[in-house]
């Protein structure tokens, strides 16, 4: 739908994605702060309703009260009204570490974390460094590049994928599966639907189930090779690891591996994308990063998360 201009607080449609594509959604979440922090937005035949919360005290006393605003329900805006249960167990909500409450969120958090230590990441940085050098001179000698699908797209797959001990063989279909979980919407990647039924609610929710059964078919036969022999890679340190003296059901690594492919990949990828148009559309910036990368570039990569926001909202359920 077309976003009505001038934005009004009675005009605002968060829910409306080309209030985001055209650049509008900064102006509309100024309004809301402003005039109206709390404010509902109707479901429809499809989808239910939600309350949308856009000012920073409140978005974090949601966050850090999980007994009162839980995760296990979902963490999109809009859950479908009429949900089968195919579907439903493909959202995974209440078995992904992103959609876990308390006390197991923590726990699992806990022991996920071993793999990210600061002398975790720190040993990644040369082989991190390799990827982008790599991706940066296939692109040096065109004319021209498409650079979210030849840069920001390949170099968080790289990584990721190098994390859980991935062939680069099956980087592709990585990519492949990840664009049709989160793009599930898009008729492009509706090929398991009849062509005269894609574009539709249905087609989308088809899209996303088969999506994620592919992958978990994918990463169950990843879990059988590392328990036969473990690697030096994070899928092998969750067979071994425990919660409360028991060890990570098979289910429990799947959707973590599931999540990483997912989350990882896509909002870094738009974080990239993102960041560099921002730059590009404020070239005083630009400049001013170039001319002292070494103390501004810090600040630069936590002012374009918050600027591009690749994450555009989180959802909750009061309990």
């Amino acid at each position: 739908m077309a976003v009505e201009l001038p934005l009004t607080v009675d005009n605002i449609n968060l829910m409306d994605d080309e209030l985001f594509e055209t650049g509008h959604s900064t102006e509309a979440f100024r309004i809301l702060r402003n005039e109206r922090p709390v404010s509902w937005t109707p479901g429809n035949e499809h989808t239910k309703g939600v309350w949308n919360l856009v000012k920073f005290e409140d978005v974090m006393h949601v966050s850090r009260h999980p007994e009162l605003f839980s995760s296990e329900q979902g963490i999109v805006q809009y859950e479908p009204t009429n949900m089968d249960e195919a579907t439903a167990a493909a959202d995974g909500n209440g078995k992904m570490l992103i959609t876990m409450d308390p006390p197991r969120h923590v726990k699992l958090r806990r022991l996920v974390n071993k793999g990210f230590t600061p002398r975790a990441v720190a040993a990644m940085e040369g082989h991190i460094r390799a990827i982008t050098k790599e991706l940066l001179d296939d692109i040096s000698e065109k004319d021209s590049c498409d650079f979210v699908i030849e840069v920001a797209s390949q170099l968080p797959l790289a990584v990721i994928c190098g994390m859980m001990g991935l062939e680069k063989k099956d980087w592709p279909l990585m990519f492949e599966l990840t664009n049709k979980v989160l793009g599930s919407g898009d008729p492009e990647y509706q090929t398991d639907v009849p062509e005269e039924e894609r574009g539709t609610p249905d087609a989308a929710r088809i899209t996303g189930s088969m999506g994620t059964m592919q992958m978990f078919a994918f990463f169950n036969q990843i879990l059988d090779s590392r328990k036969a022999q473990r690697r030096d890679d994070l899928i092998s340190l969750l067979v071994d690891s425990e919660i409360d003296g028991e060890q990570l059901t098979d289910e429990d690594i799947l959707w973590f591996c599931f999540l990483l492919i997912l989350a990882g990949n896509e909002t870094t990828r738009n974080g990239i994308s993102g960041g560099l148009v921002s730059l590009f559309n404020h070239p005083d910036q630009l400049e001013m990063l170039k001319a002292d990368m070494d103390n501004l570039l810090p600040g630069a990569v936590e002012e374009i998360l918050r600027w591009v926001s690749p994450v555009t909202h989180m959802a909750r359920v009061a309990t």
